[in-house]
Parts: C-alpha cells; structure tokens; sequence
C-alpha cells in the first residue's frame, strides 16, 4: 500500500491482513468476502509489512485474519521472525480457542510482542453450537484459558447472541460457563444473515424473505424467538448482564459490595437521580436488572 499517501498520524494503530478466509463453516460467517479457501502470507511476507508499519511510525498492530492461528507452524516462524529482527511494535489478533491449545506458541507469541488475542466464544451451548455449526471444544477453552493466565498474555472474549435455538436456558449455560472459567462478558452481537451465509439461506427457509436492505433488521430472528421472549434486543443485553449478575454474585447482587465496587457509577448515579425524584419502584426495577 502506499502509506506516504496516507495521515498516519491520525491512526492510532495499523490495520492488515496476514492470511485471507478460514476452513471452518460457521452458519454465520460470511467468509464470501474472502473467497472459498483459506490463504496465508509466508512468515518473511508478514514481517515484511511489520517492519515497514514500524518504520513509518506505528506502535500497534491488529492483524483482521479471520484466524490468524490456523497454522500454528507458520506463527511460530512468524514470531521467530519478529524477533530475529529485534521489531518492538505490537500486535493483536483474532483466533479460535481450538488452534491455541499449545503453550510453547503461546509463550512466543507473547515473547514476539503479542500483547491481545480475540476469541470468538459465541456461545457455550452445545445445542446451539450444533445449531451453529460452531465445531468448539469448552475443555480447550477451559486448556487455553488456563495457560494464557499462567504466562500472563490478556485475551478477550466475544459473545454472538440469538444464534439458532438460543433460549434463556443456553444464554444461562454460556454465562455460567463463562463466570465458572472467571472470563470477562466482552463484546456481545446479533448474527446478520449475510448472503452467502447458511443463516441467509435459514432465514429463506424461514419465510423472512432477507435481502441487502432488510437483513440488519433481521438480525437475530433465524431460528429463534428469543428477541420475541424478551422485548427486544435492549432487553436481551440486559437480560444477559442480570444473568451474570446472578451467576456471579448470586440472586441477590444488587446487595453485594462486590457489585457496586465494579465501577458502575454511572448506573448508581441514575438510581440516586431517580430516588430523588421519588420513583422508587423504578429503582427498585433498575437494581434487580430489570431496566
């Protein structure tokens, strides 16, 4: 790319690619966009563009692979690499918890200025997960979990809401999985029936007639009523962060000191603000989660 064209110093950090598509077939993946077989950069090709984003400046780096670990001999060259030439940027990913089962890469990664990895949890249901065609084991999340703890190198968690056959029930299974393992709620969405994807097709299926206009408002819709069972997707985030709440700290956590030392003042602000005000079966609503 030609950088010199570019005011680098509005961006905070780089963004690029190391490989292109991804061989699993999540229902929800819109992988058309990178073609139907997965392709990488050589570990020397990537270092490459390292060293030219470090040169121009930049501190970070997030790689946007779909999967940046699938090949786990090629991260290792890659990190033999960065080191080999002594580069001091940063960088993040995104991987599957399934391809990260191998502490000595790891320990690399991180020795290599890996500061982040993302992973994509979704949901820890194995209905839904069936549904999803999301091919995860939660051992080897529970594996890699433990080892990223024990070398210290931070991750993030992300959570795909309403997938096909969610319920209150398999939100619960994946919020007490997640309390269980000490992993922190992360970034939480709704699958889009892209088309191309078999969410696109299910929702055909389905009657709901998804086209390029439309397909933002059925977010959520395939093969679930559970937008419907909770009033909407306001109400769904609210619905998983009282679960939580509850798994965490029990039914009662609106009393717990834990709670209310998580740096939620801004929610305490709005009760007192509301208190004042007189409406206290409306705080009494915010506090059990039921805003």
């Amino acid at each position: 790319p030609a950088y010199n064209l570019l005011p680098l110093k509005l961006y905070p950090y780089a963004l690029t690619f190391s490989s292109r598509g991804c061989p699993f077939k999540c229902v929800f993946c819109f992988q058309n966009m990178y073609g139907p077989t997965f392709r990488a950069n050589s570990p020397k090709r990537v270092v490459n563009e390292m060293q030219l984003l470090e040169k121009l400046g930049f501190e970070k780096i997030y790689f946007q692979d779909l999967e940046f670990a699938i090949d786990n001999k090629r991260v290792f060259a890659i990190c033999e690499e960065i080191l080999k030439r002594k580069l001091k940027i940063k960088w993040h990913c995104n991987a599957r918890f399934d391809d990260m089962n191998d502490e000595k890469m790891l320990a690399k990664m991180k020795e290599a200025n890996c500061i982040l990895i993302n992973f994509g949890l979704e949901t820890a249901s194995k209905e839904v997960m069936k549904a999803s065609n999301k091919k995860l084991s939660l051992d080897k999340v529970e594996s890699v979990v433990t080892i990223l703890r024990k070398i210290k190198l931070d991750f993030a968690t992300y959570m795909l809401l309403a997938l096909p056959g969610e319920t209150k029930k398999s939100i619960r299974e994946t919020v007490r999985f997640m309390v269980k393992n000490n992993i922190g709620m992360g970034g939480g969405s709704l699958p889009i029936p892209y088309p191309g994807t078999v969410l696109f097709f299910k929702a055909q299926q389905q009657g709901l007639k998804p086209t390029w206009e439309n397909i933002g408002s059925l977010a959520g819709k395939v093969n679930t009523n559970i937008l419907h069972k909770v009033g909407g997707e306001k109400n769904l985030y609210a619905f998983v962060w009282k679960t939580f709440f509850e798994e965490k700290y029990g039914k009662t956590y609106y009393l717990k000191p834990a709670f209310w030392s998580l740096g939620i003042g801004k929610v305490l602000s709005k009760t007192v603000f509301i208190a004042k005000k007189g409406n206290f079966r409306k705080v009494k609503k915010m506090l059990k989660g039921k805003f």
